[in-house]
């Protein structure tokens, strides 16, 4: 998908999610579980899904930080203190490139609990987002 790939592939909802960017270059996508496809399963030209891909987007993978899948959601940090939601088993995007608090940026994972999706930015600062196929900063909850 790209020359870089940082992120680690897992594996949800019999879906395997692969991601790999550079910087404005970041594809991400799902493959489908089950018997290993044989050959060259590249995508055609404009197409997001084939028999061995699920969901392919082509904007949707994170440069550093491995995304995460969360209650059905798969949430992506990308640099400049941002993150995207999708659908975790359609890639349908729920929300794009919503703006984390000042200082947000963040290379390391992001991890799920209680409803919430939290991130550590380059000074060990925690930031909270609602979990959801809404974006919602969690401030004071």
């Amino acid at each position: 998908m790209s020359s870089i790939t940082i992120g680690t592939p897992y594996a949800d909802h019999e879906l395997l999610y692969i991601s790999s960017g550079y910087v404005m270059t970041n594809p991400g996508q799902s493959m489908r579980s089950g018997p290993a496809p044989n050959g060259d399963i590249s995508l055609e030209p404009d197409k997001t899904n084939s028999a061995a891909i699920a969901w392919f987007q082509p904007k949707g993978g994170p440069y550093n930080p491995t995304s995460l899948v969360y209650d059905n959601h798969l949430y992506v940090l990308y640099d400049g203190g941002l993150v995207s939601a999708f659908d975790a088993r359609t890639g349908s995007m729920l929300y794009d490139r919503e703006r984390l608090p000042e200082d947000s940026i963040s290379t390391a994972a992001p991890w799920a609990c209680n409803g919430r999706v939290f991130g550590l930015n380059e000074d060990g600062l925690a930031f909270v987002v609602r979990a959801g196929g809404k974006f919602r900063i969690a401030a004071n909850e």
